[in-house]
């Protein structure tokens, strides 16, 4: 069950960095900022699958015009996990909250290091801004939640005085947006699921994004490019690599996106380009919305050999009647969902473990979502196995039938 869950988080991570990358592209070509895609997908990485693996856990809203449910219940002995799953999902848990702990102190340990840096070096007053000039390569920006200082290397301060002015009125910029408190707020996504590739892909285009984003702000407050230039190029000259930190430092390999941004020119296809590149970013995310979550060990038991009758069967003791679709109820469309699902000894439905059966004919999406959600909610009384109460996988129909005067008129 954990190894699903954690294939359907890469899945949905990497559908939204495909949508982040095409909506990435659709602003830069409008013309506009594009850090606050990167921010959304991260937390969209992490806050989506969990909401999915949550919904339903409060239940629809009573309708007094909803059709109320007519069903049967199916039951079936739910045979106990095997061994193996159960110590895979340990393991798989053990693992993750290992990488979660090594990733946190990495983190820890890299910040103590810049501010060991900063504390080495000394702080003056340079064009107009309080710096701290270190040994250190750079220049950056340092810092977390509380405080963020720019940190400049000593090699800055012998630069022409108008390309060193560029270099404190860059980072200058970071700090006045918050850029590294931002990154200080995100950063958790890779200390969330460290083992998810597409979250430090994700991490990395968000912080060249807000150094893309910056650009953009100098160049459009009247900076001149041949200058701006030649600066990244010396700090690309010059740069050193720093571990994972809360530091804004450009990365050389950065360098090309930066310049042919600064120099781009218009062109008659860029409002085409930009467009496609957001109906891109559009459809993945769709595709997203569209993924089934895992259903848990009731698909995948589906077929298993069953145990023995129960003594007595799940028996259904209340449900919230399923909101019927206003659209189809209007177009007087009716139909039959089969789902199955488990209920475990105290008489809940596990919501992870709810799936729809096909039928023939098959039911309408939105018939099936209603049906779902109204499921998930319910309680039952639990099956009864050698006296004592026990999980089980139930199949259960419920059908929405419009009164026949509503159909009538619909028709």
């Amino acid at each position: 069950m954990i190894a699903a869950w954690m294939i359907y988080l890469v899945l949905i991570a990497g559908l939204l960095s495909g949508a982040g990358l095409a909506a990435d592209a659709a602003l830069r070509l409008a013309g506009r900022e594009a850090r606050w895609v990167w921010v959304a997908a991260l937390l969209a990485s992490l806050g989506w699958p969990l909401a999915a693996g949550l919904v339903g856990t409060a239940g629809p809203v009573p309708n007094p015009d909803a059709v109320p449910v007519v069903a049967r219940v199916v039951a079936a002995a739910m045979p106990a996990a095997s061994p193996g799953m159960v110590a895979l999902d340990t393991l798989l848990l053990v693992a993750w909250g290992a990488a979660s702990g090594a990733v946190l102190l990495l983190l820890v340990l890299s910040q103590r290091a810049l501010r060991r840096d900063a504390a080495s070096g000394h702080l003056r007053e340079l064009d107009g801004h309080r710096v701290c000039i270190t040994a250190a390569s750079g220049p950056a920006v340092v810092g977390g939640l509380r405080r963020a200082a720019i940190v400049l290397p000593a090699w800055i301060v012998d630069l022409d005085p108008s390309v060193r002015s560029l270099a404190v009125r860059h980072e200058a910029e970071h700090l006045r947006t918050g850029d590294v408190r931002l990154l200080a707020v995100v950063v958790l996504a890779a200390v969330a699921c460290p083992w998810n590739p597409f979250i430090w892909w994700q991490l990395r285009r968000l912080r060249d994004a807000m150094e893309l984003d910056c650009d953009r702000r100098l160049l459009r407050a009247g900076v001149e490019v041949r200058a701006y230039g030649s600066l990244l190029l010396e700090v690309a000259r010059r740069h050193e690599r720093r571990p994972l930190a809360l530091a804004l430092a450009a990365r050389p390999t950065l360098l090309s996106r930066r310049i042919d941004h600064m120099t781009s020119r218009s062109s008659s296809t860029r409002g085409v380009r930009a467009a496609s590149a957001a109906v891109l970013a559009g459809l993945l995310v769709f595709l997203a919305c569209e993924t089934p979550t895992p259903a848990g060990d009731a698909e995948a038991l589906a077929t298993a050999p069953q145990a023995a009758l129960p003594d007595r069967p799940p028996q259904l003791v209340s449900i919230p009647a399923p909101v019927y679709p206003p659209l189809l109820r209007q177009a007087g469309i009716e139909g039959d969902v089969v789902l199955e699902f488990m209920v475990d000894p105290s008489g809940q439905v596990d919501a992870a473990s709810v799936i729809v059966v096909p039928g023939q004919p098959p039911a309408h999406r939105a018939l099936e979502r209603a049906a779902a959600e109204a499921i998930r909610v319910a309680v039952y009384q639990p099956a009864v196995i050698g006296g004592a109460p026990r999980a089980m996988r139930i199949r259960q129909t419920v059908s929405f039938r419009l009164p026949a005067a509503t159909a009538d008129t619909a028709s």
